[in-house]
């Protein structure tokens, strides 16, 4: 992990690995996913699941010249209270900042 200034992030994503984060929503809904990426080439993949469902087989990210992007991932379904999300690199070679969701 890495510190930008005010910030942290997970930098040389390798393949196979993955990020997990458990979220609390307020009731049942969809949820448009956002990631917020980096990357120099455009050959790393994601694969995503929501409560060990897979939602997403592959994310392509996109070669960002190294910037910070919000990439749209996938339209989610989240239940009301704990959700767990996971992000799964197919293909590393990226950096990975946060994750957001915004309600349908």
């Amino acid at each position: 992990m890495d510190k930008e200034p005010n910030s942290f992030y997970v930098n040389h994503i390798e393949s196979g690995e993955w990020l997990q984060y458990t979220i609390s929503s307020k009731e049942d809904g969809r949820y448009d996913l956002f990631l917020n990426l980096s990357s120099d080439n455009a050959s790393g993949k994601i694969a995503l699941t929501v409560n060990a469902k897979e939602i997403k087989d592959e994310v392509v990210v996109p070669d960002t010249n190294g910037q910070w992007q919000n990439i749209a991932a996938e339209s989610i379904k989240l239940k009301k209270g704990s959700n767990v999300i996971r992000i799964k690199a197919l293909n590393g070679g990226f950096n990975f900042k946060s994750i957001d969701l915004k309600k349908s």
